[in-house]
């Protein structure tokens, strides 16, 4: 139990001359009787009267008693005492778990190492040293390089302006602190920080080629599928046509025509029996690139997504392949290499006359409207052995390609990378005697 509080000093109102201040030690002309703390009461007055004993003056009971009791009161009320250079000089210093309080009051120290003769209030470096902090307003000190403690939090603005060294920066302002890819871009900023995501943005940007430009691009599909991987050495992608250029290296994204969004569909189904356009995307917030598919059937498809329904994020993209679709939805069997695709044969013409001039033949069921040039295959046949001339042109006046059979019942063209001015649009011409038949058929495309 905490015993009653002594809240008056003994004698602290004593009549003058009743009560003398203790000295440290006797000196010259002292009374043999005198009481100091170094000695406490002398032998005199423990000696009898009756052998030449003297006894204790009353004045130093009164001055013992005050003294110890000023000490009582002191700390009752709490009070903690300071550094003192007095008792450093009679001690030679504070010992190890010695707690004392600051001058100012507002904190107390605690000793680390025998004969503690550093003053903390006029040497802060000996706190972390010699002294540490033990109570008050902080409750570690400030931090330093080698100081272990506490600091405030830096503002967004300190970040920036990188003068303090005395605040700490939380993953917020960290973040805050980081330049956006338009300040990277701009490079007018030079308070902000570079991640390494920044760096390779900013370097993708300033590579070299054109939208959709590959290296080594190729997809295969054996079977019918929903889904086929597309790989490329790089490939190039662009926020716009001129606008912000990504390099995406070591480029193997699959798609998936079952699903809609980043590696899928970009709306709804996939057209049966039409033509879908397949692009690359690329978030340059995460890095992270896709495939997205779609609809290219009635219309040329762009070389840039142009669609309303580009995943969040991904800003950047390139038409890297448009595909033909069955019946059933799936992607049609087919090679790919760079921008040129090989499919199944498909027959766009089948008739049973000539054609004396050149003849317009819509190619749509084996090219699609973004084709560039075509690889016409031409089976031609008649009754009686005849010259067979077959021809194919862009436009019916242009880059006609011939292929004349003479003395034959049946004759078979290849015609290569005829050009596509009209999108699924070419013309042939057929001239032959008898009763003749005219196959006219897509084995091969560019984009």
């Amino acid at each position: 139990m905490q015993p009653d509080l002594i809240l008056t000093p003994f004698g602290k109102n004593a009549t003058p001359g009743t009560i003398d201040p203790i000295p440290e030690t006797s000196g010259p002309g002292d009374d043999p009787q005198q009481a100091t703390w170094n000695e406490g009461f002398p032998l005199v007055t423990m000696t009898p009267l009756a052998a030449g004993g003297i006894p204790p003056k009353g004045q130093d009971f009164n001055g013992v008693l005050k003294a110890i009791s000023e000490h009582t009161v002191f700390t009752g009320r709490g009070g903690q005492y300071k550094w003192s250079s007095a008792y450093v000089t009679a001690s030679g210093g504070y010992s190890i778990g010695d707690v004392i309080q600051a001058d100012d009051g507002l904190n107390s120290y605690v000793s680390l190492v025998n004969t503690n003769t550093a003053n903390f209030n006029t040497t802060p470096a000996s706190i972390g040293v010699s002294w540490a902090l033990y109570a008050g307003r902080k409750t570690q000190d400030q931090a330093t390089e080698t100081l272990s403690g506490i600091a405030e939090i830096a503002t967004q603005a300190e970040v920036t302006t990188g003068a303090d060294d005395a605040r700490f920066i939380t993953p917020a302002k960290l973040r805050g602190a980081q330049a956006t890819q338009a300040e990277a871009e701009a490079g007018t900023d030079n308070t902000k920080l570079m991640t390494p995501l920044r760096t390779r943005q900013l370097v993708n940007k300033a590579v070299s080629g054109i939208v959709g430009g590959a290296r080594n691009l190729k997809m295969l599909i054996a079977a019918a599928s929903a889904s086929a991987t597309l790989t490329a050495d790089e490939i190039i992608v662009e926020t716009s046509l001129g606008g912000t250029r990504y390099c995406l290296p070591g480029f193997n994204k699959t798609i998936n025509l079952a699903s809609v969004g980043a590696g899928g569909m970009d709306v709804g189904a996939a057209p049966a029996s039409g033509w879908v356009a397949i692009y690359a995307i690329y978030n340059p917030t995460t890095g992270v690139s896709a495939l997205l598919a779609t609809n290219a059937t009635s219309a040329v498809a762009p070389e840039i997504y142009g669609g309303a329904n580009m995943p969040a994020g991904y800003t950047a993209s390139a038409l890297v392949s448009v595909w033909g679709i069955t019946a059933g939805g799936l992607l049609q069997i087919g090679k790919q290499f760079g921008r040129d695709l090989s499919v199944a044969l498909t027959t766009v013409l089948n008739i049973t006359s000539t054609q004396a001039g050149f003849t317009s033949v819509n190619i749509s069921a084996g090219a699609p409207p973004n084709a560039k040039t075509v690889s016409v295959l031409m089976n031609s046949s008649s009754s009686v052995s005849t010259s067979l001339s077959m021809f194919a042109s862009p436009d019916g006046v242009t880059d006609a390609q011939q292929l004349l059979s003479t003395n034959t019942t049946q004759s078979v063209g290849i015609f290569r990378d005829v050009k596509v001015i009209t999108p699924q649009i070419i013309f042939t011409r057929f001239n032959a005697s008898g009763t003749v038949t005219l196959l006219v058929n897509i084995a091969q495309y560019s984009i």
